[in-house]
């Protein structure tokens, strides 16, 4: 049989050029044994590489995404004018507010001394007056 027009003799491996480039490839990657255990140098150069292989194909994304925040911050930005603080209502317990409605009215404090019981008597009367004109229960009155 007769090989076809064209056909080159030795197996007609890769084509045209096939040879090209193969001298330039061995020279640049060195020559690994398959056989030798990994060391530590290796595994950090090889997970820097994929690193930077992450970035590099990230990078227009992150590039995007900041772009959008940027964009988005612009939009929802207030404007500058001032802005008075609004006071923020306190949620008082029942207690808390018998007391702060007992402060209003200034009651003196009690001395402690029994050296003239007319004096705590009156001091009692007036506290109790304070609660008559809070319309206080009797549970908060201690």
């Amino acid at each position: 049989m007769l090989p076809r027009r064209g056909a080159r003799r030795g197996g007609g491996r890769g084509g045209r050029g096939a040879d090209r480039g193969q001298s330039e490839e061995q020279s640049t990657v060195p020559a690994v044994d398959p056989n030798a255990p990994v060391t530590q140098a290796d595994l950090a150069a090889m997970e820097q590489h994929y690193q930077d292989m992450l970035q590099a194909a990230l990078a227009p994304f992150l590039a995007a995404q900041q772009n959008q925040a940027a964009l988005i911050q612009a939009q929802t930005t207030i404007p500058s004018a001032p802005v008075e603080a609004q006071p923020v209502p306190v949620q008082l317990s029942a207690e808390a507010k018998h007391l702060r409605d007992f402060r209003k009215y200034n009651p003196k404090t009690f001395d402690g001394s029994m050296d003239n019981p007319t004096k705590a008597q009156m001091w009692l009367t007036s506290i109790e007056t304070i609660f008559r004109y809070m319309k206080c229960p009797e549970d908060p009155k201690v």
